[in-house]
């Protein structure tokens, strides 16, 4: 099965584009960090993924290997963490 992560996964937009996927039979990970001022009920908007939820920052290097499950990806920055990758 093919997988997609969605970065802010677990927001409005991801949500809806989550469900896209998982309609189209893929798989969803959702790679969100939950803050609060976006997620006013966090455990709700994990609850409503279809699919697996990662919390964490899309800039932190170590979250993105933590993602093994995907074949491929490319993490948002830099082999230092903070230079943005331009494809």
């Amino acid at each position: 099965m093919k997988k997609a992560v969605i970065t802010g996964g677990a927001g409005f937009i991801g949500l809806y584009i989550a469900r896209t996927f998982v309609e189209a039979g893929w798989g969803a990970i959702a790679l969100d960090n939950l803050q609060p001022q976006v997620h006013l009920d966090p455990r709700a908007d994990v609850a409503a993924f279809p699919g697996q939820l990662v919390e964490g920052d899309v800039t932190d290097p170590t979250v993105w290997s933590s993602l093994t499950a995907v074949d491929r990806y490319r993490p948002p920055c830099g082999r230092d963490g903070r230079r943005p990758v331009h494809v």
